[in-house]
């Protein structure tokens, strides 16, 4: 978990095919409904190689789409968030 410009993001690897445990959903859902911006990002694959078939992201206590894509789609997409971080504080 990384905090920047007080918004919170959290990885959370997954063994692909795996689902989300009910209680860290819950957590997850809580955490990113406590205020707006803060998110975590869902890799599916191998945590120990970094290959990565699919991600899904929780903002705003709702589980969004799997997106297909390697380490870095997850990470261009890490890098908009922290962009929209830096945007929301400036404005």
């Amino acid at each position: 978990m990384v905090e920047l410009n007080g918004f919170l993001a959290l990885l959370e690897w997954k063994c692909k095919g795996k689902s989300i445990p009910k209680g860290q959903r819950i957590f997850h859902e809580v955490m990113t409904r406590q205020q707006k911006g803060n998110v975590v990002f869902y890799a599916f694959g191998d945590a120990e190689s970094m290959e990565l078939s699919s991600f899904r992201l929780m903002w705003n206590g709702r589980l969004g789409p799997s997106h297909d894509g390697d380490l870095t789609a997850l990470k261009h997409r890490i890098r908009e968030w922290a962009d929209w971080t830096a945007a929301d504080i400036a404005a």
